[in-house]
């Protein structure tokens, strides 16, 4: 056998989010929260092309 494995993780942000009374902020210097699940992988694929081309506006599509 090859003692491999697969799996997906969806987030909609790889880093922290915190809520706040204010609202929730980004701590773009923290993964944390995200990060435990990664832990030991040997690559890491991140995929945001998709996400990004689907959630364009017709103006924005050229």
């Amino acid at each position: 056998d090859y003692d491999f494995s697969l799996m997906f993780y969806w987030a909609a942000y790889l880093v922290d989010i915190v809520a706040e009374s204010d609202g929730r902020i980004l701590k773009l210097d923290s993964i944390s929260q995200h990060g435990q699940s990664w832990k030991g992988i040997d690559i890491l694929v991140f995929d945001s092309q998709r996400w990004w081309e689907a959630h364009r506006t017709p103006s924005e599509q050229g």
